[in-house]
């Protein structure tokens, strides 16, 4: 019986080679994600269904207020519109693996403990992935904020690491409707720095999931092409130009969520804050730190991923090495 392209296969959770329990939903895998397992199959599902009205609204003649204010410019909307499609059917982007438990679709794997999931980087350091998520619970991004990694997509490759931190959060699986920011008019801008609004986990899930179908398809855009930007700020989201905002994962999370919660009151006007309104600004904590912040690149290069299997008696079996490009980018939610 076909569902729908998300339909759940929990040949719940049935332990494919090396142990790991495996659940799908759609092309999406979600590996040894034990009790949380249905709870991400949840937020998948939710995520599905509030894609569909942005798709809608960007294929429009005219976009809404939502788009018009995290994209700006319609040229850039067929992009748009194929990045929330590919997401919202899993289509697959990698080479099937299955050793890397993927379809060729992203695959959440939700790190418990350490020898699970291993980098290896050029400089051959050795990274166990469930370490780096222990190491990177308290570290600040633009502007020195105190924030918690959650997520990383691993940029190159089909893996979006769950950090055990991220289930403090499960209970919020729905946002509620009508869950909309405010405006502050005397500045023609949001107030605070938006980011309740997406820590739910399907805005986070969307967030991670947009980091890998975004940077495999930016070069398609052409000269000049867009570069892949991390601001998480709403209002250095608005501010973003349209040829930096469809790399920016956050503005298509502000895009969905706004859709989804029915928002109609928008900044008039969005763009870089004119000299006048910089002094208003300048004492405001929520908004530090420069508009853009490009991505870091250094660390990219031929890596290998492995995955550490677990034998019947629960001890490590080595698995096949995946040689990938490596990028991590880290999903955070303010403290």
């Amino acid at each position: 019986m076909i569902l729908g392209p998300w339909t759940h296969i929990i040949a719940l959770c049935f332990p494919l080679a090396r142990g790991y329990q495996v659940a799908k939903s759609g092309q999406y895998s979600v590996v040894n994600c034990g009790e949380n397992t249905v709870v991400t199959l949840n937020a998948l599902d939710f995520l599905s269904n509030s894609l569909l009205p942005a798709i809608q609204d960007v294929n429009s003649i005219a976009p809404g207020g939502a788009y018009q204010t995290f994209f700006k410019d319609v040229f850039y909307a067929s992009y748009v519109s194929a990045i929330l499609t590919n997401i919202s059917t899993g289509t697959a982007i990698f080479s099937p693996s299955a050793s890397s438990y993927s379809t060729g679709s992203p695959s959440f794997f939700c790190v418990t403990g350490p020898n699970q999931l291993l980098t290896n980087a050029v400089d051959d350091v050795t990274v166990d992935e469930y370490t780096q998520c222990l190491d990177e619970q308290q570290k600040p991004i633009g502007g020195g904020k105190a924030t918690i990694t959650v997520m990383r997509a691993v940029i190159g490759t089909p893996f979006i690491i769950i950090c055990p931190v991220l289930w403090s959060f499960k209970s919020r699986t729905t946002p509620p409707v009508s869950n909309c920011l405010t405006i502050n008019t005397s500045i023609n801008r949001f107030h605070g720095d938006g980011q309740d609004l997406l820590t739910y986990l399907p805005w986070m899930f969307l967030h991670e999931i947009v980091h890998i179908y975004v940077e495999e398809s930016l070069y398609l855009l052409g000269d000049p092409s867009p570069e892949a930007v991390e601001r998480y700020d709403v209002n250095k989201c608005v501010r973003l130009s349209a040829l930096n905002a469809v790399g920016n994962a956050q503005s298509y999370c502000y895009h969905v969520a706004n859709i989804f919660g029915q928002c109609s009151d928008f900044p008039s006007q969005p763009g870089p804050r004119p000299p006048e309104r910089q002094l208003l600004d300048a004492n405001d904590p929520s908004d530090d730190g420069p508009d853009i912040q490009s991505l870091d690149a250094a660390d990219d290069g031929v890596n290998n991923v492995t995955v550490v299997g677990q034998n019947s008696s629960g001890g490590a079996q080595p698995a096949s090495n995946i040689t990938i490009k490596r990028r991590s980018r880290r999903g955070t939610i303010p403290l």
